[in-house]
């Protein structure tokens, strides 16, 4: 499914009768943008975690201590995407 299919099924979900404005489609528009920009939020932070995780599971002393290194730059890169 596309992304217009998907906003074209959502629109004749939510439509309220007599709402036929084009102001109202644009404000669903930005809606659904608002929406997918959440979903995507969602998901960074969701890696950054599994990222924050791997590099709790490794003590200084480990031998594999830069792979954790590693692994909490990976968790502070993939947040640093939203800010940009």
């Amino acid at each position: 499914m596309t992304q217009d299919e998907i906003k074209h099924g959502l629109l004749q979900v939510c439509k309220v009768k007599g709402w036929d404005g084009d102001f109202n489609i644009l404000g669903f528009h930005v809606l659904c943008n608002k929406l997918k920009q959440l979903g995507a939020e969602e998901e960074r932070e969701a890696c950054a975690k599994v990222c924050d995780d791997k590099y709790a599971e490794y003590p200084e002393i480990d031998p594999d201590y830069a792979f954790a290194l590693a692994a909490s730059d990976l968790a502070k890169t993939i947040r640093a995407r939203g800010q940009a």
